[in-house]
């Protein structure tokens, strides 16, 4: 045990050995004059805007660079995609489950006739309601990805 902690400290003083080195091979770089130092000093982070792909469902841009958003925008763009999805992933993980304790029920009868019954019912009832649990969420998003609006000429 003594040898494993003496290994992670030399492989700790030598990772930050190694990035002391190159922090100060970093700062060395030689520059032109003092002018360049000043334009380095004063440069800003900018965080990079990555557009959203047409196939994600959520706010337009347009409505992201400063047009207020109203109610019904938030409640039908916002809320509800991530509360039917929220719902159905509970339903499909509450049938993955009970298919998990049917098997083992099934497992744990022992030849109980009625015991095995029951097994294979609650099998049946969690497989129907996991293929529900998938269809429904391959419904919702069919349904959030159709375009109504109007076509333009």
């Amino acid at each position: 045990m003594k040898k494993l902690i003496a290994y992670i400290l030399v492989a700790i003083v030598i990772n930050s050995l190694i990035g002391v080195v190159n922090l100060a091979y970093a700062n060395n770089e030689p520059t032109q004059n003092n002018e360049s130092k000043i334009l380095i000093a004063e440069r800003k982070y900018q965080p990079a805007i990555v557009p959203k792909p047409d196939t994600l469902p959520g706010p337009e841009d347009t409505q992201k660079d400063g047009n207020k958003l109203d109610t019904r925008t938030i409640l039908t763009e916002k809320l509800l995609p991530k509360a039917t999805t929220g719902v159905i992933g509970f339903v499909s993980i509450t049938s993955f489950v009970m298919l998990i304790v049917a098997g083992v029920r099934f497992s744990v009868a022992y030849g109980n006739d009625e015991a095995i019954g029951k097994a294979k019912t609650e099998t049946i009832w969690a497989i129907v309601g996991l293929i529900i649990s998938l269809l429904a969420y391959t419904i919702v998003k069919i349904v959030a990805n159709i375009d109504i609006s109007t076509p333009t000429q």
